[in-house]
């Protein structure tokens, strides 16, 4: 799976609480070096890569992520159920605690990832590949995982 990377312009912390405020779609974007703290709103994400971005008290219920890629990023008890994870890539990432449940994955990549106590709990996880990563004590309840690598 490929992320796009030409021609990403780099936002900053106001542009991406502009652009959430007013229910748009953050896209073709370079979000990097960056603290999201206290979102709680829907959020859309499309075509950027967002990196070494911490996430905190961060409320993304029904968020929307296609084709984006995520690294080094800090996303330690994120709560995000009922989302549409797509085409997307998760590469060195700290995901301990995330909520995730009744969300959708789809051909999702998650490389090296520190995913204990997430919780997946009823996710429709498809043609998602896991390597590297770490999800111990995590919840994966009615998921099934056997169309996965």
């Amino acid at each position: 799976m490929k992320i796009m990377e030409i021609g990403l312009r780099q936002v900053s912390i106001d542009d991406i609480e502009k652009l959430i405020s007013e229910e748009e779609v953050i896209q073709n974007c370079l979000i990097k070096d960056q603290i999201l703290e206290n979102l709680d709103k829907k959020i859309f994400i499309s075509n950027c890569v967002v990196e070494n971005v911490t996430f905190l008290s961060c409320n993304l219920y029904e968020a929307d992520f296609y084709k984006t890629k995520f690294v080094h990023c800090d996303m330690s008890n994120l709560y995000i159920p009922n989302a549409a994870i797509n085409n997307c890539i998760f590469e060195n990432c700290k995901m301990i605690g995330v909520n995730i449940s009744e969300s959708s994955l789809n051909e999702v990549q998650l490389d090296n990832v520190i995913g204990g106590y997430m919780n997946a709990t009823g996710a429709i996880i498809k043609k998602c590949t896991f390597t590297k990563s770490d999800f111990k004590n995590a919840f994966f309840n009615n998921c099934d995982l056997k169309k996965n690598i």
